[in-house]
């Protein structure tokens, strides 16, 4: 495994933990936590980031490991993004962050939206 990948997968794994720090201080941890299927999309979000890094190392002009770090960090926010699609990004105005009943066996579409939007 080349530099490049490392460094895109370093930049996925520091957005992740960004993720979990937000959720240091509540009092209630979300019940996605314990779902095998969240795990499975952070892991693959991690490896997302190194993905695209090694393809702009392979077809770009990305030498930097700086700059592969970044790209392992943002690929997440941009898929999160491109989810989001053409709604309202206005999360505020919406009661901000992930919002799961706890009633829900599986989480809604706009909640999956909001944590693939990083507002978990």
């Amino acid at each position: 495994m080349n530099d490049i990948v490392i460094w895109g997968l370093a930049g996925g794994l520091a957005a992740e933990f960004l993720r979990w720090y937000k959720l240091r201080h509540s009092a209630k941890l979300p019940e996605y936590l314990r779902s095998a299927v969240y795990w499975i999309m952070t892991i693959g979000m991690i490896l997302i980031g190194g993905v695209v890094a090694w393809l702009y190392g392979q077809y770009g002009d990305l030498s930097n490991p700086l700059a592969a770090a970044q790209l392992g960090a943002g690929t997440p926010a941009m898929l999160g993004a491109l989810a989001q699609g053409g709604a309202d990004n206005d999360v505020a105005a919406r009661g901000g962050g992930l919002n799961l009943d706890e009633n829900e066996p599986h989480p809604s579409k706009s909640a999956m939206r909001n944590f693939l939007g990083f507002r978990g």
